[in-house]
């Protein structure tokens, strides 16, 4: 659950990244959208241009809601030529200047610049999480030493008179061979391959 935590936590602490990098992108899907209704409503209206190609013009870039839309799905699908070429083609190659621009500054730059900032984001809560993860495994280290501490000096030196603060080889391996001991060491946390 490792992934997921991670994933939840950058997305919590990237929420303002979030909003602004969604703000950005609302103004300018609504400006272009704009634009782009009001520059094509002539075509829309002449009645002297092919009906078929004035229709699908109208079906994306007839109102401000609908041009919006239409660059809303151009830029975050990937499909812009589909929603460009039938402009450049049949409306005017002039279109050919707006959808470069576009593209340029903002499928490819803004766009970019948004997922690099969710990128560092990630790799930042990754990296906080992998600080969290060693800080994790030093307490654990030093809970175990502790209890290890404990039960070592429970049983060692009251168990048999012993007063000085070394043990010996003899006296770890005599204690090991024990049974009741090994289950205690195996409470406080150690595995069996690591008493042999």
């Amino acid at each position: 659950f490792s992934e997921l935590r991670v994933l939840i936590k950058t997305v919590t602490s990237s929420f303002m990244a979030l909003f602004s990098s969604m703000a950005l992108l609302t103004l300018i899907f609504v400006a272009s959208g704009i634009l782009l209704a009001q520059m094509l409503s002539n075509f829309i209206a002449e009645t002297d241009k092919d009906y078929e190609h004035r229709l699908w013009v109208y079906k994306h870039y007839g109102s401000a809601f609908r041009s919006m839309y239409t660059i809303f799905e151009a830029t975050l699908s990937g499909c812009w030529p589909n929603y460009a070429r039938p402009l450049i083609e049949h409306v005017s190659g002039w279109y050919i200047l707006f959808f470069l621009v576009y593209v340029i500054l903002v499928v490819f730059a803004v766009i970019r610049v948004v997922g690099a900032l969710f990128l560092t984001a990630t790799m930042k809560a990754a990296g906080e999480d992998r600080a969290m993860t060693v800080m994790s495994q030093a307490k654990e280290r030093r809970t175990m030493k502790t209890k290890l501490r404990e039960l070592l000096s429970e049983n060692f030196h009251a168990n048999d008179n012993l007063d000085q603060e070394l043990l010996t080889q003899h006296q770890v391996e005599e204690k090991l061979r024990d049974r009741e001991f090994r289950l205690k060491l195996q409470a406080t946390g150690f595995e069996d391959y690591e008493l042999s």
